[in-house]
């Protein structure tokens, strides 16, 4: 089992934010927590906003793939940042035909902007493909019911 952690801009996430995602999922999945939190991740990708094609490279090789994000662009306006690049991913996903994928998205359901990202993508891409955010509670992972979210945000 591979997971990589996706930073998305250019601005290193914390290692304690990272180290956050790997503490919650070590504690959620019932495994033992390594003492540098960071080693949970086999590989993190920075700026993967700006790499996206590297990034893609890293998702294709991994199981489970978390990041902490809004989904919401960097600059007021544009769709640069988490929006474009989600929407690259889930375009490159449904392309290559890719499967099995495990999306976390650190992040509460109602707090995600999902109007950013484009429906149909969403649709065909997780329909081979899971997604997860936290529950309202933050307490743990919630699979997203992908045919609710089209029918209440597209």
């Amino acid at each position: 089992m591979k997971r990589i952690f996706i930073e998305v801009d250019d601005e290193k996430e914390s290692a304690d934010i990272i180290g956050t995602v790997a503490n919650f999922t070590a504690a959620s999945a019932g495994i033992a927590i390594p003492a540098d939190s960071l080693s949970f991740f086999d590989q993190i990708i920075y700026d993967a906003g700006g790499n996206a094609m590297d990034a893609w490279e890293a998702i294709k090789s991994a199981d489970e793939i978390y990041m902490s994000t809004y989904i919401s662009p960097r600059w007021a306006g544009s769709d640069f940042g988490a929006p474009m690049l989600f929407n690259i991913m889930m375009y490159k996903a449904i392309e290559e035909n890719i499967t099995g994928k495990s999306i976390y998205i650190f992040n509460e359901y109602r707090s995600i902007h999902w109007d950013n990202i484009k429906g149909d993508y969403v649709d065909k891409a997780f329909r081979k493909n899971f997604l997860y955010t936290l529950d309202k509670d933050r307490n743990n992972w919630e699979q997203v019911d992908i045919d609710k979210l089209i029918k209440e945000e597209y």
